[in-house]
């Protein structure tokens, strides 16, 4: 597997045409050439919404979870019916 090279990425210079180096994968993160492209805010906002929603989803399934672990803990059965189930 070939390694991110020393400008940090995955693209051979060339003068005429920069070539992609084949399986080459950035340690973290994205490509560094999208700090210098010319949609770089329509991208990167686009992945924070995309970022932002992810995250989101996931602490609300958390927080339903850890409420159906409170309404069996505390015996509460009727709201882990009326408001864990739906």
């Amino acid at each position: 597997m070939n390694e991110v090279d020393e400008y940090g990425n995955c693209l051979e210079p060339d003068h005429e045409n920069s070539k992609l180096i084949e399986d080459c994968v950035y340690p973290f993160g994205i490509d560094p050439k999208w700090f210098i492209a010319s949609n770089e805010l329509n991208f990167f906002n686009s992945l924070k919404m995309k970022l932002a929603v992810i995250i989101g989803v996931i602490q609300m399934s958390y927080g339903i979870v850890l409420k159906a672990v409170n309404c069996v803990h505390y015996d509460l059965w009727i709201d882990l019916i009326f408001e864990f189930i739906p």
